[in-house]
């Protein structure tokens, strides 16, 4: 029985205590990676530049309460990311997935290509999932948390039911069972989607307008995209770009109407709204995320 005992207590110290020291360790950058953006897009919206987001506002001032509860949901996302890049590294530990480092192992076209690929498989993956949770029995029991926040927030980017932050979470670990991926585009990955989500629920279209705009509006889902898709509960139902509601006939009607009145006139100051963030959000990663979540595997 002591014997029994003491074999646990070298397991937990040889394995769990590990184990449990990387889950924070990736959990903290996780929370980072949530918080910078929604929070500085947050406040460049509604503190800093009032003036010029207002007639670009797509809904009703955000309350505290709405807030609040967007960050609480935000944060079990948070965990259950964190979780996730557990069970990544651990993959990787065994040799099961692989995040390489030299920059040439596959080649520099790989190298280069691989973040596109996986954008557009995440874009497709979403948009399966996401019709999915729009069903009645998956809408009613878990995708109704999201949909809570009618005009959302930029904190409204992991609103999620815990059952739909394990779907959305499940994307990654699945891809590197097929591909092997460069850390660095794993992080560039997971910060371009932080930031497509937090522009997404900013409910202010920050499409710059003019030509640029045009084009951008042409391809990409815009904010209003997606804020239409919470305040009519249905259509719009892609993250990256339009194509799959364009595949799918499953585009609204009004949406192309809607989004000529802020892309049109010729000037505007959303491009520098866009380069501030953006400029901060990278200066941030290379500093900060000290190789992400997924490149705390440093030590393998």
């Amino acid at each position: 029985m002591t014997m029994c005992l003491l074999d646990l207590i070298l397991y937990a110290n040889d394995v769990l205590a590990p184990a449990v020291t990387r889950y924070f360790h990736i959990l903290f950058f996780d929370a980072l990676r949530y918080v910078i953006p929604a929070g500085l897009l947050f406040l460049m919206l509604n503190r800093w530049f009032v003036h010029w987001a207002a007639p670009r506002r797509l809904g009703p001032a955000p309350r505290g309460k709405q807030i609040s509860r967007e960050i609480r949901y935000s944060m079990s996302t948070v965990a259950i990311f964190a979780a996730n890049g557990l069970w990544i590294v651990a993959l990787a530990d065994i040799g099961l997935v692989e995040i390489y480092q030299p920059a040439d192992r596959y080649g520099y076209v790989w190298l280069l290509g691989s973040l596109p690929v996986i954008i557009m498989l995440h874009d497709i993956y979403f948009y399966a999932v996401h019709r999915l949770l729009h069903r009645p029995w998956w809408f009613a029991r878990v995708h109704r948390w999201h949909h809570r926040s009618v005009h959302p927030t930029p904190w409204a980017a992991y609103a999620f039911h815990p059952v739909e932050a394990l779907l959305m979470a499940i994307f990654l670990p699945l891809v590197l069972l097929m591909l092997p991926l460069h850390s660095t585009v794993i992080g560039l990955f997971l910060l371009l989607m932080i930031v497509r989500n937090v522009i997404g629920h900013c409910a202010v279209e920050v499409a710059p307008r003019g030509l640029p705009g045009k084009v951008y509006a042409a391809f990409f889902a815009t904010t209003l995209h997606h804020h239409q898709h919470h305040q009519y509960g249905r259509g719009n139902y892609g993250l990256y770009f339009r194509y799959m509601d364009l595949l799918f006939g499953t585009e609204r009607s009004d949406y192309r109407a809607a989004i000529s009145k802020f892309v049109t006139s010729d000037v505007s100051i959303a491009k520098h709204i866009l380069r501030i963030w953006l400029a901060a959000l990278v200066v941030t990663t290379m500093s900060t995320v000290d190789r992400s979540a997924l490149a705390a595997q440093a030590d393998i």
